[in-house]
């Protein structure tokens, strides 16, 4: 959904609707069975074939470049730049011809873990295991170590650098980032862009094959099976969500406190029902675990 309308990729076309009344504005063979679109600027691109950028407002052709992004495409930070990676080459293109802009080269493959934080794009790559302290991780030896290194939006010159602390090897997902956090998963670490602190958190972690999400202020663990984890036993079965203190790199973020819940037509109750001696009402025991 970009600028009121609907972009729906089908087997023959890319075609665009009017989201207010379901009106197909345009359709362009350019995105037959195309990847997922990514849209800013007034623009429109995906990977098939190399980058295909369209203009959202007519879905015309503005430009094509051969490139090879390596698990898809990261549009990271404004609607100027395009950060694609492949491989061990991260490139960023400008948006308004496909033009490289510049270049950054890892140490080895990572997959494609790019990330905008704090004004800064964030390559993840392998770092030294041996020489990191797991105080704490449940397999002293195991695991993965990496490193993320700031890179300067306009140059690609490496400005900061952090560790990011020693997880599980994942397969099913990305990492999550916001402005203020970079989210690992098993266990879930919190390490803040800033200054590099990790926060351990084990309320929830990432299902396999599944996912947490980000939304509405909250973080929230969808780990609905733990009936099969080997991996993290603390964690909280269901559906969970967590509040921040709502801080971010660049200073605290003004909330509007009045208006923003209405009250619907169910009433909550005082308190809950008690349950008798001899019942077993949750998996653990009582209403307080």
């Amino acid at each position: 959904l970009a600028g009121g309308l609907l972009l729906s990729f089908e087997p023959k076309s890319l075609r665009a609707f009017e989201a207010a009344t379901g009106k197909e504005k345009w359709a362009s063979p350019e995105g037959a069975s195309g990847g997922s679109p990514l849209s800013a600027g007034g623009k429109v691109f995906f990977m098939k074939g190399g980058l295909v950028c369209l203009d959202l407002a007519d879905g015309k052709l503005a430009w094509k470049k051969d490139v090879r992004a390596f698990g898809g495409m990261t549009f990271a930070f404004t609607d100027k730049l395009l950060f694609c990676a492949g491989g061990i080459k991260y490139t960023a293109l400008s948006a308004k011809d496909g033009a490289e802009v510049w270049s950054y080269t890892s140490i080895k493959p990572q997959g494609d873990e790019t990330y905008f934080a704090g004004g800064l794009v964030w390559i993840q790559s392998p770092d030294d295991r041996a020489s990191r302290k797991t105080e704490g991780f449940h397999n002293p030896k195991g695991g993965e170590a990496t490193k993320c290194d700031g890179l300067d939006p306009a140059s690609g010159e490496v400005r900061r650098s952090l560790q990011a602390p020693v997880t599980l090897g994942y397969k099913c997902h990305r990492l999550f980032a916001t402005d203020r956090f970079l989210i690992a998963n098993r266990p879930v670490y919190f390490t803040d862009w800033k200054d590099g602190k990790v926060t351990r958190f084990e309320a929830t972690r990432m299902a396999c094959g599944s996912t947490c999400g980000l939304g509405q202020g909250m973080f929230f663990g969808l780990y609905t099976q733990s009936n099969q984890c080997m991996c993290i036993r603390e964690a909280m079965s269901g559906i969970t969500a967590f509040t921040s203190d709502h801080q971010t790199i660049d200073g605290v973020v003004k909330t509007e406190e009045q208006g923003r819940l209405e009250s619907g037509v169910a009433v909550e109750q005082e308190k809950p029902a008690a349950a008798p001696a001899d019942d077993w009402p949750m998996y653990r025991r009582d209403m307080r675990r």
